[in-house]
């Protein structure tokens, strides 16, 4: 579900991509090693790597933490929403004070870039697809 506040112009770029593509055609046209290497590539050349950020699905972890940092969602409406069965699943995942931690051993220069990106991410991505 795309439907937290900070990712409402996902679908506008997701449609965009998807126009005059057939409904079972891939969404992206590369593999999903390239897109995880560009993604330890990046966080490697930005030096997040030191903090352990080096996969893609750790934004399985981080959605679920910002969403009950937010207080975005119910304990039920996150579990439903990340397809866990038991509390115990969600909690391995939903780490509110490791995402605390983490953005807090970040340089003061690494916090302000991240927070930058995150408010200009929509705009960029909208713009990169036309």
């Amino acid at each position: 579900m795309l439907d937290h506040p900070y990712l409402s112009w996902f679908n506008k770029v997701l449609k965009k991509l998807k126009t005059g593509k057939s409904p079972n055609s891939p969404m992206f046209s590369f593999k999903t090693q390239y897109g995880s290497q560009m993604f330890k590539d990046v966080a490697a050349e930005l030096g997040f790597q030191r903090i352990g950020i080096n996969c893609v699905y750790q934004v399985r972890h981080g959605s679920a933490s910002t969403d009950m940092l937010d207080r975005h969602r119910s304990t039920e409406e996150l579990m439903n929403r990340g397809r866990w069965k038991s509390l115990s699943s969600l909690r391995r995942y939903e780490q509110g004070g490791k995402l605390s931690q983490v953005f807090s051993s970040l340089t003061t220069q690494q916090q302000e870039a991240t927070l930058k990106a995150a408010k200009d991410l929509g705009n960029i991505m909208v713009r990169s697809v036309g």
